[in-house]
C-alpha cells in the first residue's frame, strides 16, 4: 500500500472527515474515542459514516452505528451487525486487510474501487477509514460514498483519482500530520 498525495481525496465529504480527524488528534498519534460523537463529526459527512470496532479475537468487525445515507445505499441497516454477516468473499477479505492496516499501523487509509453490496447492485465507492483510541485503536470511523453503475457494464467502469483510473481497488495510507486538506 502506497502513501497518497494529499489531493487524492476529491470527495468533499471525505476530505472534511479527514480534516476533522486531524483536528481531533491535537498532536497525539490518535484522536480519543470521545471524539467519535455525532455532535463533533462534520454534518455533511455524518450520513456517510459508520462507526466500527476493530477486529475482535475472532477477527470479526462490529458495526456500531451507520449513517442514514449508508443505510440507503447499502439497502439494509447494518447497525449492530458484524461485517461478515452482510459482506463475504473477496470483498470481506479486502476490507479485513484495510482494517488490519488501520489498526496495526494506526493510520488513516483511503481506498476506491468497485463493490457489490448486499442490495446486489454494483457501485463505485470511495472509502476513508480513520482510527481512534489511546494506545491502541478502539474505534474506526469509516466514511464512504457511492456511485451507482449499470451491472451489465461492470467491467468498463472506473473511478478517476488524481487523473489516474482505478478499475478494481486501490488503497493508500494517508499522512497524519499534514496541513488542512485542500481537496
Amino acid at each position: 500500500m502506497e502513501s497518497a498525495p494529499e489531493a487524492i481525496i476529491e470527495e468533499p465529504k471525505l476530505a472534511g472527515l479527514l480534516d476533522w480527524w486531524r483536528q481531533e488528534r491535537e498532536g497525539r498519534v490518535l484522536p480519543p474515542v470521545a471524539s467519535v460523537d455525532p455532535t463533533r463529526i462534520p454534518v455533511s459527512s455524518l450520513p456517510h459514516v459508520a462507526v466500527m470496532d476493530p477486529p475482535n479475537s475472532e477477527n470479526r468487525i462490529l458495526v456500531r452505528l451507520t449513517g442514514s445515507q449508508l443505510d440507503l445505499e447499502i439497502g439494509i441497516n447494518v447497525t449492530g451487525r458484524y461485517l461478515d454477516e452482510f459482506i463475504s468473499g473477496e470483498t470481506l477479505d479486502y476490507l479485513n486487510g484495510l482494517f488490519e492496516t488501520v489498526v496495526e499501523e494506526r493510520v488513516p487509509v483511503y481506498s476506491a474501487g468497485k463493490i457489490m453490496l448486499p442490495n446486489k447492485h454494483l457501485m463505485l465507492t470511495r472509502r476513508l477509514m480513520l482510527p481512534f483510541g489511546s494506545e491502541t485503536v478502539e474505534r474506526v470511523v469509516v466514511g464512504q460514498t457511492f456511485l451507482w453503475v449499470d451491472d451489465k457494464d461492470a467491467g468498463t467502469y472506473a473511478l478517476v483519482l488524481n487523473g489516474r483510473g482505478v478499475v478494481d481497488h486501490r488503497e493508500y495510507r494517508l499522512p497524519a500530520d499534514q496541513a488542512k486538506n485542500t481537496a
